[in-house]
């Protein structure tokens, strides 16, 4: 008689691996149906997708929390911007921010906070480049629908990604210079529409105001060019976006698609502060707080909102610069020169993109120190 042994299934456990494979119990920020396709960007050729707008019908979508605009079905988004802190535990775990998407109160924020103004104390001159501090900040996150060029039969799916990558790349990629008879978008301009932004341009001194092609109309839309580069990130391999552009639709859609796109802020899952409290720390040191508030007391605007840490305005540091009316200027993205030095999403890109704007901030914000 021949007995079956398990010894096989022992030798394959080989004392890393458990026994029983772990169901996945790490905490997202966002909540995908199970028949939601999910879109991944690749580097084997440059990945073309038509983003499609969504009706703006959900009260917890930010604009309609901070009272910019309605949930009434007649205002359009299409690049959906959130905030979510990530890895926030052993776990691995992901929480949607509560203080950068709904400016309500967030237990990992203020955890921040109290880490940047310990590395300020301990004498550390850039205490927001402690690693702890870093480690704690928001990202700022996208999601769109979009329809893959090259798989139109999985129809509409979603496509996630940074912020500062996706979504400014985007932007970046449909500005129209009418001005420059060699502007590739220039040319697109009859084929559909355009709309503008309007930033402050440090340079100038003066209000900017930059014309888009309006890549998402479902019925004159653009295609929308997303070329990467094969790259890693803690050990893991992944499509790096390095180019974007506009390229006229091969076919466009009815209007009713709108009816069909996925109601992105939907998406979130919204925790209150003691859920995410117990998530970050393991343990919640506050009374239970069922109640979700959605009425968000900033407006999220097309710019990101400031981030933490800001300098009160009751400091005598910040009395004495208003006692002396310290000129106000302000840099490309339309941050205060000096006083917000350091505490918004794109001064680490400043430092890496525009040098001499970003030393001009810091010895402006010495001198406000030294005053």
């Amino acid at each position: 008689m021949e007995y079956k042994t398990v010894q096989q299934y022992y030798a394959t456990a080989d004392g890393n691996r458990p026994l029983v494979k772990p169901e996945n119990s790490r905490l997202f920020a966002l909540d995908f149906p199970s028949d939601v396709s999910v879109m991944k960007l690749t580097a084997d050729h440059v990945n073309i997708v038509d983003i499609l707008p969504f009706k703006v019908v959900n009260e917890h979508h930010p604009l309609v929390a901070s009272g910019s605009v309605e949930a009434d079905g007649q205002t359009f988004d299409d690049i959906f911007v959130y905030f979510e802190h990530k890895n926030v535990n052993e776990n691995g775990d992901s929480v949607l921010c509560n203080y950068m998407t709904y400016g309500k109160k967030c237990p990992i924020c203020e955890e921040r906070q109290r880490k940047y103004n310990a590395a300020k104390a301990s004498g550390n001159a850039k205490p927001w480049d402690d690693p702890e501090v870093k480690a704690l900040k928001a990202q700022a996150r996208v999601l769109m629908n979009v329809i893959d060029w090259r798989n139109r039969e999985k129809g509409i799916q979603i496509l996630a990604g940074s912020d500062f990558i996706l979504r400014q790349g985007v932007l970046n990629g449909s500005k129209v210079n009418r001005g420059d008879s060699e502007d590739k978008n220039a040319s697109l301009v009859e084929l559909g529409q355009t709309f503008t932004i309007e930033t402050y341009d440090y340079k100038s001194k003066e209000n900017k105001i930059t014309e888009h092609l309006y890549y998402a109309s479902p019925t004159n839309g653009f295609g929308v060019e997303i070329e990467c580069m094969s790259d890693t990130f803690g050990g893991n391999e992944y499509a790096k976006p390095i180019r974007f552009g506009l390229r006229a639709r091969k076919e466009q859609y009815k209007r009713d698609i709108v009816d069909k796109t996925y109601d992105l802020p939907s998406f979130l899952v919204q925790r209150p502060y003691d859920e995410v409290e117990k998530i970050f720390y393991g343990v919640s040191n506050t009374e239970p707080n069922e109640e979700f508030e959605t009425k968000a007391s900033i407006e999220i605007a097309s710019k990101n909102p400031d981030d933490i840490p800001q300098r009160p305005t009751d400091t005598p540091v910040a009395e004495k610069v208003e006692e002396q009316k310290v000129e106000e200027k302000r840099c490309k993205y339309g941050h205060k020169l000096g006083l917000d030095y350091e505490t918004t999403p794109e001064c680490s890109d400043c430092l890496d993109e525009n040098t001499t704007e970003f030393v001009a901030c810091k010895k402006a914000r010495r001198m406000i120190e030294n005053l």
